[in-house]
């Protein structure tokens, strides 16, 4: 991965909450961007007009698709290295 890439979770979720604080600790992922969708409603209605919806799940958007929900966490997952 080499372009940036954005995970955008529910602010108002507590495991979302905890899952964003998780990847802020790992930082193996390169050019990650964290969002807290609830705090960036321009990006999260553009994403819902596009039928991601954010109380379904955390989406995850790469240079060439959007993941969302259980794929979104998936994805990010595989990507984490252990030090």
């Amino acid at each position: 991965m080499s372009s940036e890439v954005i995970f955008i979770y529910d602010g108002e979720c507590p495991f979302c909450n905890h899952f964003a604080q998780l990847l802020e600790l790992k930082r193996s992922v390169p050019h990650l961007m964290i969002l807290d969708g609830r705090k960036n409603l321009s990006k999260l209605t553009s994403l819902f007009k596009q039928g991601y919806d954010l109380n379904s799940g955390a989406i995850l958007i790469t240079e060439n698709k959007i993941l969302h929900g259980s794929n979104a966490i998936n994805f990010i997952c595989s990507q984490i290295k252990e030090p």
